[in-house]
């Protein structure tokens, strides 16, 4: 896939009026770093200061995680951002809520003996962790596949997680929703991971101007960012292009 230069995905933003244009970002591995302990990520300053300033400009911004709302309303303190946590899942009905402390009971006891495993819950998901102990996970995914299923729940792979929720809970869905609900003239979704992986394609259909960033890193598939327009080596170079955006809108 031939993809554009920065400058000239730049040309192309540029060309719409910012509140047109919706920004939907992961957080994770997007906005802030991967880091050992889940309970210790941040966003990166220039990343959170960039959308900020994106957002008083006019955007309509969105932080689109697998993270409870709660975490995100401490992470992400920006005046007007939409934040939608566990996927964009607004609440769990209560058949989801059963199934989900079912499974998180079952799986800590399937996880008790995979030293370095540790199970975290959501009010709308159940994440078990292994990047402590990479050597322990083997077959975790087939085993945990196998009791999501069973409850109705499905189970997906990410960045030394495995991440079970609702069937229907995904980004993709809660960026379709947006879009309807928004009818943006522009629409630029940013993220890292297989969770990632639909909403890439959606904004590569979008009819408007549209624009695809993906963050690599050794631990996803190379074709997950097939339909990118732009990938990026890390959080700091998301900070930085849409640093660069905001350069360029105040000067035009």
């Amino acid at each position: 896939m031939s993809r554009p230069s920065q400058a000239s995905a730049l040309e192309r933003l540029l060309a719409v009026p910012l509140s047109a244009t919706l920004l939907a970002t992961d957080f994770d591995g997007t906005l802030a770093p991967i880091v050992a302990d889940p309970r210790a990520a941040a966003g990166l300053p220039d990343s959170l200061q960039a959308l900020a300033r994106l957002a008083a400009l006019g955007a309509r911004v969105a932080v689109l995680s697998g993270r409870p709302r709660s975490f995100l309303e401490k992470q992400v303190a920006i005046p007007g951002a939409r934040l939608l946590g566990d996927n964009g899942l607004e609440q769990p009905s209560a058949a989801q809520a059963r199934a989900l402390s079912e499974f998180s009971s079952i799986a800590s006891r399937a996880i008790a003996g995979r030293p370095g495993l540790r199970l975290v819950t959501t009010p709308g998901s159940a994440v078990v962790h292994f990047r402590a102990a990479p050597e322990n996970a083997g077959g975790l995914f087939e085993q945990l596949s196998g009791l999501a299923a069973g409850l109705g729940l499905e189970a997906s792979p990410g960045r030394m997680v495995v991440e079970i929720r609702p069937r229907g809970a995904t980004k993709v869905r809660a960026l379709r929703r947006l879009i309807k609900q928004l009818n943006p003239g522009c629409l630029v979704f940013a993220g890292d991971d297989e969770g990632d992986r639909d909403a890439f394609g959606l904004v590569s259909r979008f009819e408007g101007v549209h624009l695809a960033l993906g963050i690599r890193s050794e631990e996803t598939r190379p074709d997950l960012f097939d339909h990118c327009d732009i990938v990026l080596d890390d959080p700091a170079g998301l900070g930085a292009f849409f640093s660069e955006w905001i350069s360029r809108v105040e000067q035009d």
